[in-house]
């Protein structure tokens, strides 16, 4: 086990409890999306895992891109704003879109990759994949069509979510300890 593991007040989602509910999603996301042309779009950085372990486990022909999308900055919570790092949006035209992120908290984030794609790419259709949602009360008109694990309003790390660049390699997710939060040095 990792040591940085110690930083954890607990797990929430051990692998073996990550990796079951992939093949159910896999599973669903191949049902719908069987002889129809589908392209997925991951968010970058924190879902980098998570669709790499899902699209090994689907059983359709797709196809992969990429967007460098930030809106924590190093923070614990969303400043706001959201920016998509790209000269060009991808082309979609003709394509069914499924957007891949780590965690739906704000929703400010995949609102704003859903809107671009809509506005810029005209795909035939935008769907949405979170591993994590959080059970609280937000501002977007936004819900993930496909969803993990609904989770309380904590922070979270591991499984490609992380702390300043730490924890995305934990197998596992799980709560930060808050002193680790509020005493970075340690």
């Amino acid at each position: 086990m990792n040591d940085a593991t110690n930083d954890l007040e607990r797990i929430l989602f051990h692998e073996d409890e990550i990796n079951s509910r992939l093949d159910e999603l896999a599973e669903c996301i191949s049902s719908q999306y069987d002889k129809r042309k589908l392209t997925v779009v991951s968010i970058m950085n924190g879902s980098l895992m998570l669709t790499s372990d899902l699209l090994v486990r689907l059983k359709i022909a797709f196809d992969l891109r990429c967007l460098n999308v930030e809106s924590y900055y190093g923070e614990t919570k969303s400043i706001g704003e959201v920016y998509i790092n790209v000269k060009r949006m991808p082309n979609l035209s003709g394509s069914h879109v499924l957007v891949i992120d780590d965690i739906f908290d704000t929703g400010r984030t995949l609102e704003s990759v859903i809107e671009k794609i809509n506005f810029e790419c005209n795909p035939v259709s935008v769907s949405s994949l979170t591993l994590l949602k959080k059970k609280k009360a937000r501002k977007v008109n936004l819900i993930p069509d496909f969803v993990g694990f609904e989770v309380d309003d904590l922070f979270l790390v591991g499984y490609g979510l992380d702390y300043k660049g730490r924890y995305r390699n934990l197998p596992m997710i799980g709560e930060l300890k808050r002193e680790i939060i509020t005493n970075p040095s340690s």
